[in-house]
């Protein structure tokens, strides 16, 4: 599931809720919490800066983890 709102001009929220078992058991599970923050400076560039919450219950330990990117995308 994925939810965009604009917030101003060129700049918009992403939320997005993302699960997938890969061996069609509740063992397996991996769960996707992401926020996004995206902004575009004119018609060419765009900055993007994504937030990741990650629940994966398939591999050893707590496997409760979070991972923060920054993207810079240009066309031309």
């Amino acid at each position: 599931v994925t939810v965009g709102v604009p917030l101003a001009s060129g700049l918009k929220v992403y939320g997005r809720w993302d699960c997938y078992r890969d061996a069609r058991s509740w063992h397996s599970l991996k769960t996707d919490y992401d926020l996004a923050l995206n902004y575009r400076l004119g018609s060419h560039l765009l900055f993007q800066a994504n937030y990741s919450y990650i629940v994966d219950r398939s591999g050893p330990g707590d496997g409760r983890y979070n991972v923060f990117d920054v993207q810079v995308a240009a066309s031309f």
